[in-house]
């Protein structure tokens, strides 16, 4: 037992050891295979150590099913095969049958390097040829898979780029709300991407394929802009109310982000004052001097500052403390989580605490209940947005809701004087 891997069933380092020193005194032609998983430890990081050792199972099949003695497993995911006796015509065989198996495997992708001698004399030798060989062909698909993905990005914003010119995403509007007396006070844009058969799909899982693949830039300006073209058709309306547009930390990020900004301002005649540029916790990735430096810029030409999810993640109470923020957004999780088990005093420290951050405003989104509503109302937080009041919609519908509204106050205020 002291020479079985118990994981694959194969030979051990001790076994392996121990043929090794045998191998010494056998003057015969030996072929040497080292082999190792590609990319285990991401595999284990990403999908689960399980997963793992089934790809370390299906390598050790691959490899007995090739060469059926003296198969050692001799680290996590290192393999060495000793082909004892083998002539070389065989033994290069093999490796080009090793080589097509791994190319067809879906799962286990293996680095093999091999080296092979009539005599075996110089083992030592043998060995370290051998290794060499799997480590660079362990370096040619390391960069094989990078040049694979740069090609897959630059595929995806091209992709990306043809949906937003052809239609498929949409920009729609979810109301904000004054909670005390229904007025409208804002909106947030909402992108959503449309199926063939036309329906709306909410895309919070391509953005985060988006910004995994570093090509979010393309959907963050394409709502900044529609939502700088909706103010200008605001204003032909006298309708000045401000819209929120989510923004991902790796936009924030780019070198010319508040030059672009400025200048789709200036295109659409729009005042910077009438945006606010949501922003996560996550905005801490692009380095502590560079937010500072880039919330004073932004602030200083005019633009609003919010902090979306706020408290749903304990890192944003440092953040906020730290950042000049416009607005904090109670993150919708929160809320839901406040009612259910009927907690006022959470909803009022928190409230308390952003109200010692001296914000402009306290706004809470997911709102679905009058209970909800009544709870904020009770603690003071004025501000919402939610399916209670409505889900987003056209900015054409939008207009019509702001219209109707306005005729609604008109009427009261005209009742109120006679």
């Amino acid at each position: 037992m002291s020479y079985i891997d118990k994981l694959t069933g194969l030979h051990n380092r001790n076994k392996y050891m121990a043929v090794l020193e045998a191998l010494k005194n056998e003057p015969s032609s030996v072929g040497i295979i080292f082999a190792d998983i590609n990319g285990l430890k991401a595999v284990n990081d990403t999908y689960s150590h399980e997963f793992g050792d089934r790809l370390i199972k299906r390598a050790a099949e691959i490899l007995q099913g090739l060469f059926s003695s003296d198969v050692f497993r001799i680290g996590g995911d290192e393999f060495v095969v000793l082909c004892r006796g083998m002539a070389r015509q065989v033994f290069e065989e093999k490796i080009r049958e090793l080589c097509r198996q791994r190319e067809e495997e879906q799962g286990a992708s293996l680095a093999v390097g091999s080296a092979w001698s009539g005599d075996g004399r110089d083992i030592a030798r043998q060995l370290a040829e051998a290794e060499e060989l799997m480590y660079q062909d362990k370096e040619r698909y390391r960069l094989y898979r990078q040049g694979n993905g740069q090609r897959y990005s630059a595929d995806k914003a091209l992709s990306l780029q043809k949906d937003i010119r052809s239609g498929c995403l949409v920009v729609h509007l979810q109301p904000q709300i004054s909670l005390l007396d229904g007025k409208l006070i804002g909106a947030e844009a909402l992108v959503r991407r449309k199926d063939a058969a036309g329906n709306f799909i909410f895309p919070s899982r391509l953005i985060r394929f988006y910004e995994k693949h570093g090509i979010v830039r393309h959907l963050d300006l394409f709502v900044l802009e529609t939502a700088c073209a909706y103010l200008a058709k605001f204003k032909r309306k006298n309708c000045f109310l401000p819209i929120s547009v989510n923004l991902s930390h790796m936009t924030l990020g780019e070198e010319n982000f508040v030059e672009n900004i400025k200048t789709l301002c200036i295109t659409y005649d729009t005042a910077p004052s009438l945006l606010c540029l949501e922003v996560t916790e996550h905005i801490r990735k692009i380095g502590e001097k560079q937010l500072e430096e880039l919330i004073l810029r932004l602030r200083g030409e005019g633009f609003s500052i919010s902090l979306s999810n706020f408290g749903s993640e304990y890192s944003s109470l440092s953040l906020a403390a730290g950042i000049d923020f416009s607005e904090i957004k109670l993150d919708k999780t929160l809320l839901r989580q406040i009612t259910k088990f009927s907690n006022p005093r959470a909803m009022e420290r928190l409230l308390n605490i952003c109200r010692l951050m001296d914000q402009a405003k306290i706004l809470a989104e997911g709102i679905e209940s009058e209970k909800q509503k009544n709870l904020l109302i009770e603690h003071q937080c004025l501000y919402g947005q939610g399916y209670l009041f409505s889900r987003a919609i056209p900015i054409d519908d939008f207009l019509k809701m702001y219209d109707e509204r306005n005729k609604s106050e008109r009427i009261i205020a005209d009742s109120q004087k006679d």
